[in-house]
């Protein structure tokens, strides 16, 4: 309870004085984002590619707090659907992400780069999150890095100069700041206090590294630029989230924590009470596509709004379930009868609910595979 009390006078108090935006998202998946999530963010980072997520916030832009699109841009990586397009840039292959690293020395390269930046402004995007700034230094001897960085402040520069209205976020970018930092808007460095492994297990780094960090990073704030700290923790340690929230805010830069994969929308300054309730039928047993004659919407729609919560009606037979997470605005689940055959489908899709922390009920029949009673213990 204290780390709430705690976290709501942060977030509170820092919501007053800030200077720069409070709350952000990181976020690179094609799932559309709900007005509530709108809300809660002043910046939104999303994959520039996800067209389809950007045509949907851009069709609730009648709201009167209007949130920063920023488009992702990496500017030492390419994927290899990529490679080819810059096959005469190619430095390296990062092979934890196969991805290829380039060569922003390249004057091919250099404006091969400007022409996506184009086209990501070209989308309405408010700016640019600049990714991968430090991948050069896994394949370069150390005595090109200065070369090398010398082409980053030369491509930032230029992106000011061409786009000076626009927000420019960049990830990890110690070696150039000084050089740029009258150029952009925001500092990004991921895993300050945790991360997740390959086998989805917690990391805590050393208090060696994390202090190296801070006093990297306080010197970054004292020069006048946001710092955004990206922390992987799993959903369902709500706990450890919200302690990391709070470490991180007291240190006065803006927290975001998510999945390793930033494909859910995870946990900023701008906390949504979770208040939805996801509502599953199936149709097999109503013997209808109409989703007014299920149990779900005769029986259980109104008493769960009756009561204040957001009910969500899902066809397992026919549509795909929602991430089943808190930070997507999720308090609970009801399940009405589901066939055999498709609560075989729903049963990794409940334990994965259940360890998230949502509250689960059965109305009319109770799943009994194995797998979901050992969850339960």
């Amino acid at each position: 309870m204290i780390f709430i009390i705690e976290l709501l006078f942060f977030l509170i108090s820092n919501a007053v004085c800030a200077e720069y935006p409070n709350s952000v998202l990181f976020y690179y998946s094609n799932r559309p984002i709900t007005n509530e999530q709108l809300n809660r963010f002043d910046w939104i980072v999303l994959d520039s590619n996800a067209n389809c997520v950007l045509k949907e916030i851009r069709e609730q832009f009648w709201m009167k707090r209007k949130p920063k699109l920023i488009g992702y841009l990496s500017i030492g990586e390419v994927e290899k659907s990529e490679k080819s397009f810059f096959k005469n840039c190619i430095l390296g292959k990062n092979k934890e992400w196969n991805s290829y690293i380039i060569d922003l020395r390249k004057d091919t390269c250099f404006n091969k780069l400007l022409k996506k930046a184009s086209i990501i402004r070209n989308k309405a995007f408010d700016g640019f999150f600049l990714d991968t700034i430090d991948s050069y230094q896994a394949v370069l001897p150390r005595d090109e890095w200065k070369g090398y960085e010398r082409a980053e402040v030369k491509f930032i520069k230029t992106l000011r100069k061409k786009y000076p209205d626009s927000l420019i976020l960049v990830n990890r970018a110690f070696n150039i700041f000084d050089n740029v930092k009258s150029y952009i808007d925001g500092f990004v460095v991921e895993e300050l206090f945790y991360n997740i492994d390959s086998e989805g297990n917690i990391e805590e780094n050393s208090k060696d590294e994390v202090n190296y960090l801070i006093n990297k990073l306080s010197y970054i704030k004292r020069n006048g630029i946001p710092v955004i700290v990206i922390d992987y923790i799993p959903s369902y340690r709500i706990d450890l989230i919200w302690k990391d929230l709070i470490n991180i805010r007291k240190l006065g830069f803006i927290p975001y924590i998510s999945n390793r994969n930033l494909c859910v929308i995870g946990y900023s300054c701008g906390i949504e009470i979770p208040r939805k309730v996801i509502l599953i039928y199936d149709s097999t047993f109503t013997f209808s596509k109409i989703r007014q004659v299920s149990a779900a919407n005769r029986l259980l729609q109104l008493p769960v709004e009756y009561l204040g919560f957001k009910p969500e009606i899902y066809d397992i037979n026919r549509e795909k379930l929602p991430p089943p997470y808190k930070s997507e605005g999720y308090l609970g689940v009801i399940v009405t009868q589901v066939s055999k055959k498709n609560l075989l489908k729903l049963d990794s899709w409940l334990i994965k609910a259940k360890k998230n922390g949502l509250k689960i009920f059965f109305f009319n029949n109770l799943p009994l595979k194995k797998n979901y009673l050992k969850s339960l213990d």
